[in-house]
């Protein structure tokens, strides 16, 4: 509901802006090149809405319509501060919101985009009467886990430092981590 809504705020503010442009329109060659193109991409954009083209295009077409007024004003005429805030306020609004980075530039994928089976996941239950499969202990060893995960990392991976010390497990090698129940993470070559 809230693409409809802003769709339709965007028709409505398109059509003051082309109502408004429509009664300054003087008939130059330049102004015909510039409207054409302005409604153009407008219906280019209402026809792409769901493709998240459409708001790219309403950016170009405010920014034309803004290049417009401030032509018009430049060449002595009178600056039209509604038509000029209805292009500002498409502006904004169809500006591209900023998105998280998902791939590094090796294309591995971004440390807050990994899993994180500390936190996430529940610890396992055992069994009662039945002794521990994982012996906790603090000498430096190959790789790290957490009592409470069921992944291992590297001791230089971000999540590995995340792991409190009361949690840390110190694996002698990959066997031995799998054979204790632990799957490797991204960071594990």
């Amino acid at each position: 509901m809230e693409k409809f809504g802003k769709l339709l705020l965007f028709l409505v503010l398109l059509v003051f802006l082309f109502y408004g442009i429509r009664t300054i329109f003087t008939g130059s060659i330049t102004e015909i090149i510039i409207i054409s193109v302005m409604g153009i991409l407008t219906v280019l954009g209402f026809t792409h809405w769901k493709k998240l083209l459409g708001e790219r295009l309403f950016l170009f077409v405010s920014l034309l319509s803004l290049a417009y007024l401030i032509f018009i004003w430049s060449l002595g005429g009178s600056l039209y501060l509604t038509l000029l805030f209805i292009s500002l306020v498409i502006f904004l609004l169809a500006f591209p919101k900023r998105q998280p980075k998902m791939l590094k530039d090796d294309g591995e994928p971004t440390i807050s985009e990994q899993p994180h089976s500390v936190v996430f996941e529940p610890p396992k239950q055992q069994e009662p009467g039945k002794e521990a499969s994982v012996v906790k202990h603090f000498s430096p060893g190959l790789y790290v886990a957490s009592s409470n995960g069921s992944v291992f990392h590297a001791p230089t991976c971000n999540w590995a430092k995340k792991v409190a010390e009361r949690r840390r497990i110190w694996l002698q090698d990959k066997d031995d981590a799998r054979g204790k129940g632990y799957n490797s993470h991204n960071c594990v070559s």
